[in-house]
């Protein structure tokens, strides 16, 4: 997953579906500049005849940035958010595996406040977050430079910005999948995508 590493005041400048559980991506800055995250995301879509009266998503969706990591001369503090899903759409890619986005309703936050766009803002309770996901069919460590993607994909804060908080739908131009899971040197992928239908 790519983006610029946080800065000072967590600014950043410029069925079951999608499991990422306890998967690390890197996210990449200006100058070649790294740090990592940890995503967890079990997201389900209820049987249409358990949804009476029910909401039709259940899951979580997770996030940390681990403190101790450097941004230029700064030290991070550790970020946290879980949130609820409140939303799943799949969206078929001609030639590829379908992509899934998911919009997750932030129930927690804990630690440093965790970036949400490039102005400087962070994810808060209640806020809307949207993430796409795009599983390439192959298992951790078996990404055939001849596969596409060639790597698990995803796209999710910080990376790109939290997305529309009204109305909170899938919405699924935002924002689709162009990061890789782990990182960019040689396509090693860490953790896994899982995404069915």
């Amino acid at each position: 997953m790519g983006s610029h590493c946080p800065l000072p005041g967590g600014a950043i400048p410029g069925g079951a579906i999608a499991r990422v559980a306890g998967s690390w991506s890197a996210l990449g800055a200006e100058g070649d500049e790294f740090i990592w995250v940890n995503i967890a995301v079990n997201v389900h879509k209820k049987d249409s005849s358990a949804t009476s009266g029910n909401p039709p998503f259940f899951g979580t969706l997770n996030e940390t940035i681990p403190a101790n990591q450097t941004c230029g001369a700064v030290t991070l503090r550790e970020s946290h958010f879980t949130s609820k899903p409140t939303c799943l759409e799949f969206v078929p890619v001609t030639g590829e595996p379908d992509q899934a986005f998911v919009t997750s309703q932030v129930t927690q936050t804990s630690g440093a406040p965790f970036p949400a766009d490039a102005s400087g803002g962070a994810v808060t309770e209640e806020h809307f977050v949207h993430f796409g996901f795009q599983d390439n069919g192959n298992p951790p460590g078996q990404n055939p430079t001849d596969s596409t993607p060639s790597t698990d994909m995803l796209a999710g804060p910080p990376a790109t910005p939290e997305g529309t908080q009204v109305p909170p739908d899938c919405n699924s131009a935002e924002w689709p999948p162009t990061f890789h899971l782990g990182a960019f040197e040689g396509g090693k992928q860490y953790g896994n995508i899982s995404v069915h239908q």
